[in-house]
């Protein structure tokens, strides 16, 4: 695996990527919940797909926080111009379009109420 990261990450995904926002780190007993805990690492995780739907190439960096600058300098640096990115609905994702791509925002709401799989809710 982390070889193929490796090797992934120096190349930029091209055609349909699919784009998300990732923290990594556990549970921190009385600080701040959610995205602005401190003892997390924010991360992007993109996965560039086949024409059938199939992950091809990825890509997994750690980030400086989900803000509209930051995702463009990810942009710049490892996506091509002219793909189309999937994401959800958060905000800094547009930021994208300043790399030459095209964005799609698929909402779906939150909490396990959006998780169609039991297991995982």
């Amino acid at each position: 695996m982390q070889v193929m990261k490796e090797r992934d990450d120096t190349k930029p995904l091209s055609g349909i990527v699919q784009l998300d926002d990732v923290y990594w780190g556990g549970e921190q007993h009385g600080g701040k919940p959610g995205r602005g805990s401190s003892n997390k690492t924010p991360f992007v995780v993109a996965i560039s797909l086949t024409d059938d739907g199939q992950p091809l190439h990825m890509n997994m960096n750690v980030v400086n926080g989900f803000k509209t600058q930051e995702i463009k300098n990810w942009a710049d640096m490892h996506l091509s111009d002219g793909c189309t990115v999937v994401s959800d609905g958060l905000a800094c994702f547009r930021a994208v379009t300043k790399s030459h791509c095209t964005h799609v925002s698929i909402v779906t709401g939150g909490g396990s109420s959006c998780v169609e799989i039991e297991a995982f809710r």
